[in-house]
């Protein structure tokens, strides 16, 4: 038995979260670095991003983009993967390591 049915509601299409790179791949704290993928809202409350266990604030989400901000406490010459943890889609990990580099000298 074969039937179809309608939906009443608007349906909105969640794709899964999926990080497809970052840009720069290496930088000192404090650098803004740009997650591009895809399920990842429009909300900057729905969105969590770590690096080596550190929360990264976000600076602006939108459905494909993402940019945090390398956060402090984390010292030179260490590299991780960011996670991305996002309320309504789930979670994703960058495919590529981020280094971080040692502060420019002033």
């Amino acid at each position: 038995e074969r039937g179809t049915a309608v939906s009443t509601g608007q349906c909105m299409v969640v794709l899964p979260t999926k990080i497809t790179g970052i840009s720069p791949a290496s930088g000192p704290v404090g650098t803004v670095v740009t997650i591009k993928g895809q399920g990842f809202g429009m909300d900057v409350n729905q969105v969590a991003v770590t690096l080596l266990g550190l929360y990264c604030s976000v600076t602006s989400v939108s459905g494909d983009e993402i940019k945090v901000m390398v956060p402090e406490g984390l010292s030179d010459d260490l590299s991780g993967k960011f996670q991305l943890i996002v309320t309504t889609g789930g979670t994703a990990e960058s495919p590529k390591a981020f280094k971080v580099t040692k502060p420019k000298q002033k």
